[in-house]
């Protein structure tokens, strides 16, 4: 999921991953990996909101290997509370 460029410093982001942890949190769900390509500026948005770059691996688009990153929530319940 990506927010266009012209569309960014809105809270857009931020409000799709409340959102999204409160969908996840309906479900069961406790906690939330959201990989990202190492270059991608986003990444710095996700450590922002309070992910956790625990994982790593490479990821084949077409023929070339890409570096990856997870950033990891173990606990939804602080976007939860953030969202309100």
């Amino acid at each position: 999921m990506y927010v266009e460029p012209g569309y960014q410093k809105r809270g857009i982001g931020r409000r799709l991953i409340y959102r999204a942890a409160a969908e996840l949190a309906r479900r069961g769900c406790t906690s939330l990996l959201i990989w990202a390509l190492q270059a991608n500026p986003a990444c710095d948005f996700y450590l922002r909101m309070g992910g956790k770059p625990v994982y790593s691996k490479t990821v084949e688009i077409g023929s070339e290997e890409y570096p990856e990153t997870g950033f990891y929530w173990p606990d939804l319940q602080p976007l939860l509370l953030q969202e309100k």
